[in-house]
């Protein structure tokens, strides 16, 4: 009989862990009981993420007042009486999202946030601190776990300006993440091989994005324009192949891949304003300049994107 107890123990729990998967692990629990303090502490299971945060918090209806902070799997932990103020959200990034950041939030950004590499008790994040975002006026850190067969993990903390207290105490809760059945992390610490290998491509276009824009001024477009963008196509379309040809870092895969389809699209709108101008077609033109205005737009992001990655120097 004791062998036949044994063999169903690895069954037992493979059936427990699928359990917790699927509607999500809550248990109060002493934390003491890993050496680190008497604190009690509950733990919830949010999309292969395992929080412990302190039981006092309570889980809220809603999401913060954040704009663009849109997650999957979304939930919040707020502390007692502070449901309105202060809390830790954290979700997925939609399906198709880049990151490290969710689009809608890096729409809402007024500047450049600090980004640093920390390492976690079990793996690396990105955090982002100083964030400054529209309409939101208390203090926010927000950290991003990168994971190559899934969204990431997205953990905002944020809590009044006065209160370090709750930052803390959040920062805390992210700090001590655990992931279920997901891959080992990878190091997000910036290549500099290839930041210099990408500032290098930029570069190729930089100037030229500069002289279109002048030619192409709010007094009208210059006589030389269609000779320019035809160049910037060109130059955009070699500056795709070369991005291409790059091998990215693993945390900057999937950002490459914003960019190289960015520099593909300004390339081709690019080329229709060249022939635009050369025909003297206005409907065309008017059109192709919506379609660079967009492509221009996709570019930008893809950049500010490499810039929460830490490589700086991809900013034109």
């Amino acid at each position: 009989m004791g062998g036949g107890l044994g063999a169903r123990r690895p069954l037992v729990a493979l059936l427990l862990f699928v359990a917790v998967a699927a509607l999500g692990y809550e248990a109060g629990h002493g934390v003491g009981g890993h050496g680190s303090s008497s604190t009690s502490t509950r733990t919830v299971l949010v999309d292969g993420v395992l929080l412990d945060y302190p039981s006092a918090w309570k889980r809220a209806a809603g999401g913060p007042p954040i704009a663009g902070l849109v997650l999957a799997h979304e939930l919040t932990l707020t502390p007692p009486g502070q449901a309105a103020r202060a809390g830790l959200t954290v979700g997925s990034l939609a399906a198709g999202d880049p990151g490290p950041l969710p689009q809608g939030l890096l729409a809402q950004l007024r500047s450049s946030p600090r980004t640093d590499v920390v390492n976690l008790s079990e793996v690396q994040a990105y955090r982002y601190s100083r964030m400054n975002v529209a309409g939101f006026n208390r203090a926010l850190t927000v950290f991003a776990i990168p994971n190559a067969s899934s969204g990431s993990t997205v953990l905002a903390c944020y809590a009044s300006a006065d209160d370090s207290s709750v930052m803390r105490a959040c920062g805390q809760v992210v700090n001590a993440v655990t992931r279920v059945g997901q891959p080992l992390g990878y190091d997000l610490t910036p290549v500099p091989a290839y930041a210099r290998s990408l500032a290098a491509v930029l570069a190729s276009v930089r100037q030229g994005r500069a002289a279109v824009a002048r030619a192409a001024g709010a007094r009208g477009a210059s006589a030389g324009l269609g000779g320019l963008a035809a160049r910037l196509a060109q130059q955009f379309h070699g500056a795709a192949s070369s991005i291409q040809a790059l091998e990215a870092p693993a945390a900057a895969q999937a950002v490459q891949s914003a960019l190289l389809g960015a520099a593909r699209s300004a390339g081709d709108a690019y080329a229709a304003l060249s022939d635009a101008v050369r025909a003297r077609n206005a409907a065309a033109y008017a059109s192709a300049r919506a379609r660079v205005a967009q492509a221009e737009a996709s570019v930008n992001e893809a950049l500010r994107r490499f810039a929460l990655l830490g490589y700086d120097q991809a900013r034109s």
